[in-house]
């Protein structure tokens, strides 16, 4: 079996694409999936300690590397699914109280409540300079500062009745910049071997000290069940409700109610894969700015793959319409669009110690009305890869990765938008480290050579969104368990961006945080 790290994807950066009205909601998302992520790397490591080995099912290393790889991608809904799904998995596997239904008939007894304290210290220390020239003049802004953070945390996980489990956790953080309260629950409750409900509630207030304008509160909330509608065919319906209220609300920060229904039909083949058909209707008002009011439809099928064969294959189309409620009011922020988006995954293990992926994305989307600010595109990735593990505990990914945006503008304007097409390639290593220990460390890097080919050739001054440049990026992940009680947690992001038209138009950001965490 290829032993590869289930922490880490050989995704070689973000997809950048431009910022909507959708960014405030990605923020949320992404602090969800990092909570179900965090709450995924805590199970894995407490059942390396219970049982002395790590989980080694092949699809369980891929479930985890898919929900890494689609929150690198900025996809955090289902990176989320992906790592509550491992979860899941996990926990029914290990969990001597699992919720499955006995088939002698007997009902199980309920339990109390298990809850689990940590206490938490650290740092954010962070730095940024860029590099500004304008006509002779030069000008470097350089920006470097640390906050120094502790908290406590508290899990729960409680199977109140024979047929039903609670699980929660709370989180409260003071820091130099900002405080933060952040709470989640997760009750289910399985009605019949074919049928299960569940609630899901997250609360989060965080208030910064230097800014009023991001002292705000949240809530999101999810209803939902699940029917299985025969042997291999299941049905889902769900709905999520988010309100976010600010202290002072502006432009760039306002006040919203999003509401979304979620239909899901599942079906599971006697092959190797599983097939999903997802419908989502999407609602979001502002209190303040109506204009940005508007409805979302989007259609998704999903290709997942279930067995542990060599070959593996997972593939998902999606598509959204989105239309704003008032019309055409400004081209950045209320223009209409269709998209649809393609992404294909395939993996061969050729042996035990070695394995090849493919990987592939379409992006196009079009906007209604035309506009040099949110002109038409098309996006194509491929990423082709390789995983090589000399020993049992660490493997190494390489890859190279290819990437061409291309921007289109009817009628007259199109030369005007074509200064922002571009095309990229580079490649990517990473290195993983998993061991029986508790310890786990990723380091990887990604070169980016980014050209935009109709950018102004000749070197100069001044500033520019659209010259060529160099792109690297170094990122560092390590969870290490010292004790039975101490934890270190390490994360370190470190990006260059150098301009290689324009003098003066670089930018450096570096980011380390290190946490020291103890379970009571």
């Amino acid at each position: 079996m290829l032993s590869v790290s289930p922490f880490t994807s050989t995704k070689v950066g973000a997809q950048q694409n431009p910022p909507d009205s959708l960014s405030l909601a990605s923020d949320d998302q992404k602090v969800i999936y990092e909570i179900a992520f965090s709450r995924l790397r805590r199970l894995v490591l407490d059942i390396e300690k219970e049982n002395g080995k790590l989980p080694t099912s092949e699809i369980m290393i891929d479930i985890i590397a898919e929900a890494k790889q689609c929150a690198e991608n900025g996809d955090y809904d289902i990176a989320t699914e992906y790592a509550d799904y491992a979860i899941d998995l996990l926990s029914f596997a290990t969990d001597a109280e699992s919720m499955d239904f006995p088939t002698d008939g007997t009902a199980k007894a309920a339990t109390g409540p298990q809850v689990d304290y940590e206490a938490f210290w650290g740092a954010d220390l962070w730095q940024q300079k860029f590099g500004i020239a304008f006509d002779d003049t030069d000008s470097t802004l350089f920006e470097s500062e640390g906050n120094p953070f502790a908290g406590f945390r508290l899990f729960l996980k409680s199977l109140l009745t024979a047929n039903s489990t609670t699980q929660g956790a709370v989180e409260g953080k003071l820091s130099n910049q900002y405080n933060t309260l952040q709470a989640n629950i997760d009750h289910e409750i399985r009605h019949s071997p074919s049928l299960n409900s569940y609630l899901r509630n997250r609360f989060e207030a965080t208030d910064y000290k230097r800014n009023d304008e991001l002292q705000y509160v949240y809530d999101r909330l999810i209803v939902g069940g699940a029917l299985k509608t025969g042997e291999r065919s299941s049905i889902e319906l769900e709905d999520e409700l988010q309100v976010r209220n600010y202290a002072v609300e502006s432009n760039f920060f306002q006040d919203f109610l999003q509401n979304e229904i979620k239909a899901r039909l599942g079906f599971a083949f006697y092959g190797p894969g599983r097939f999903d058909l997802l419908y989502k209707l999407r609602q979001r008002k502002y209190g303040s700015l109506p204009d940005k009011n508007y409805g979302e439809h989007i259609f998704e099928a999903d290709y997942w793959p279930l067995s542990l064969s060599k070959s593996s294959l997972y593939a998902r189309v999606q598509g959204r319409i989105r239309s704003y409620q008032n019309g055409y009011v400004d081209s950045l922020f209320t223009n209409d669009f269709r998209e649809i988006y393609g992404e294909l995954i395939f993996r061969e293990n050729l042996s035990d110690r070695f394995g090849l992926r493919l990987e592939a994305e379409v992006e196009s989307r079009h906007y209604q009305y035309f506009s040099t600010v949110t002109p038409d595109y098309s996006d194509v990735t491929v990423f082709p890869s390789f995983s090589l593990s000399p020993g049992t505990t660490w493997s190494i990914n390489l890859g190279y990765r290819y990437r061409n945006r291309i921007h289109r503008l009817e009628g007259d304007n199109e030369s005007s938008v074509e200064i922002e097409d571009y095309f990229s390639h580079g490649p990517f290593l990473s290195i993983d480290i998993f061991t029986f220990g508790g310890f786990m460390a990723s380091i990887s890097n990604t070169f980016e050579f980014r050209r935009y080919p109709n950018a102004p050739a000749e070197n100069g001054t001044g500033l520019s969104l659209y010259s060529n440049r160099n792109i690297n990026s170094l990122f560092l992940f390590l969870t290490w368990n010292l004790t039975d009680h101490w934890q270190l947690n390490v994360f370190s992001s470190i990006d260059h961006n150098d301009d290689r038209n324009l003098e003066g138009s670089d930018s450096r950001s570096n980011l380390v945080n290190v946490e020291l965490s103890f379970r009571f």
